[in-house]
């Protein structure tokens, strides 16, 4: 059976507009309960990250948080280096999850087990046990948090670590009421894990005016 000239020239107009690379960027789901597996970009093309969600403590908000049971880049974990938009993005990726007062469990998995120094103006902590202690308690006072970061400048060291300097504004609100508005000038130190995640070893804080 033939086509009517009009009816080709439509098809044919329509089906140029979708691109291959339109095609492969399209985001595949696959929902399994409560996660999902989205088809995500990144700097070595686009590998499936398994996504569970989070549910924030301030109002019904709901945010998307990577699992920790992620593959990390799509290529050979072994030979994986950073760059400084990877250690960049980390940095923004942290600071999101603070706003979001996501669960303790996600900060863990880029927290150093054996070589910890996290020095803030109100505790020292060393351990995980450490960092939960003071994230539940931060937690359970605060109805609402929100960073403002800038100034993020990246250093290579020796033995594949990298030094992190930035800025930080806090503002915040207590279950209370108390509303705070801070600056803190950050300095970390990222060491690359085997399984090729960034890792924090320093993370030192310094309230300014």
């Amino acid at each position: 059976m033939s086509i009517p000239a009009h009816r080709f020239i439509l098809l044919f107009f329509f089906i140029s507009l979708v691109s291959p690379a339109a095609l492969f960027a399209a985001k595949e789901e696959k929902t399994t309960g409560n996660k999902t597996t989205s088809l995500q970009p990144h700097k070595t093309g686009f590998v499936k990250m398994p996504v569970s969600t989070t549910k924030a403590s301030s109002g019904n908000v709901t945010v998307a948080v990577p699992s920790v049971s992620e593959k990390t880049t799509g290529q050979n974990q072994a030979s994986y280096v950073p760059d400084e938009n990877d250690v960049k993005s980390f940095v923004y990726r942290w600071f999101a999850w603070l706003d979001h007062q996501v669960e303790d469990f996600l900060f863990l998995y880029h927290l150093s087990k054996e070589d910890l120094l996290m020095e803030m103006p109100e505790v020292k902590i060393t351990t995980h046990a450490g960092f939960i202690k003071w994230y539940q308690a931060a937690r359970s006072e605060t109805e609402s948090i929100m960073y403002e970061v800038g100034d993020i400048t990246v250093k290579h060291l020796a033995g594949g670590k990298y030094s992190v300097a930035l800025s930080v504004r806090c503002k915040s609100k207590t279950i209370k009421g108390k509303t705070r508005d801070v600056k803190y000038k950050q300095n970390w130190e990222l060491s690359v894990s085997p399984a090729g995640r960034l890792t924090i070893n320093r993370y030192r804080v310094k309230k300014v005016k």
